[in-house]
């Protein structure tokens, strides 16, 4: 207990001797790692120092090597000049070439040397202008000789040239007879004109207006049908379900009905239509009206509609009429 509570004190008791002793431990320990670091520092410096004085010295010594080999260099002249006799004049001579400054005695000699040189030059002009002439004149016989032989033509040869032409010739125009026969003439396409729509050709034609008004009253009288308006027809649907459809054609109105042809009675006249959807189709003029009507009736109880009786009758023509004026206003 004694030993535990004396180091207890020594962190936490300032009356405690072992707490002042602590504190002088610690002290040495951190002025002990500041002397290493102060000397591992130090050395660092001196060994950066050591190596930069390393660097002159070679430089020094590089500097030094070329002024030592120069120097050399001159003293061997000098001996070897002295040995041969030529002590002063030839000295004086390099350093005159190294300073690009000739002495007289090289100005005579490179007189000489261009004198000497221009004449040998005139010389040799002069042969060149003696040997070109006789190699002109040389060369201009045979050229001569060459046209006047490639000019004199045999008739055998004039004949044959002639025959080569003219198969040449006659191959180009067979060869233009077979590519013609190749290609056909293309027979040029009729002008197709842009048919009307459906609403326009009727408001035009006058003689169906009332056929027309007549169909789409009856179909339009059973609920939920409703009138789709195409290009080429007007078409009438009950939900998704093509039902009936009105056409325009020269004999009159053509009404197709979406009933099997060959259960609706003989009397109404239908036939048997190109259009999958629509397998029925009645031609509707003024005097089958009636047998027209009696097929839309037949053919909306077959798809289970009911018609509305108390429908009032419309005039669509006229409300066609009317929306077209409107849309050439706006």
């Amino acid at each position: 207990m004694n030993i535990l509570f004396t180091a207890a004190d020594a962190f936490d008791n300032p009356n405690s001797p072992v707490y002042y002793i602590v504190g002088c431990i610690f002290l040495a320990l951190v002025f002990a790692a500041l002397a290493v670091y102060i000397i591992v520092s130090k050395k660092l410096a001196k060994k950066a120092a050591d190596k930069q004085n390393d660097g002159g010295s070679a430089t020094e010594q590089a500097e030094s090597e070329p002024n030592k080999e120069t120097g050399t260099v001159v003293a061997e002249a000098d001996e070897k000049t002295n040995s041969d006799g030529k002590t002063d004049g030839a000295i004086e001579e390099e350093k005159l070439a190294d300073d690009e400054t000739p002495s007289a005695a090289g100005e005579n000699e490179n007189a000489e040397s261009v004198t000497t040189k221009d004449e040998s030059e005139d010389g040799a002009e002069n042969n060149k202008e003696e040997t070109p002439i006789e190699d002109k004149t040389a060369e201009e016989t045979i050229v001569t000789e060459d046209k006047q032989e490639s000019s004199v033509v045999s008739p055998s040869q004039q004949a044959e040239n002639a025959k080569d032409s003219a198969a040449k010739v006659e191959n180009a125009s067979e060869k233009t007879a077979t590519t013609q026969q190749k290609k056909p003439a293309q027979p040029k396409k009729p002008r197709t004109t842009a048919q009307k729509p459906f609403i326009d050709r009727l408001i035009a034609d006058k003689s169906v207006h009332a056929i027309y008004n007549e169909l789409k009253n009856t179909i339009l009288s059973y609920p939920g049908v409703k009138a789709k308006l195409t290009k080429d027809e007007e078409q009438f649907v009950f939900g998704t379900d093509k039902k009936a459809a009105v056409a325009l054609k020269t004999e009159g109105i053509e009404l197709y009905l979406n009933v099997d042809h060959s259960a609706v009675p003989s009397a109404f006249g239908v036939k048997k239509s190109e259009t999958g959807d629509l397998p029925t189709v009645l031609t509707v003029t003024e005097s089958n009206i009636d047998a027209a009507n009696k097929a839309v009736t037949f053919a909306m109880n077959v798809s289970m509609l009911t018609k509305n009786d108390r429908r009032r009758r419309v005039d669509y023509i006229a409300k066609a009429i009317e929306a077209k004026n409107r849309a050439k206003k706006k």
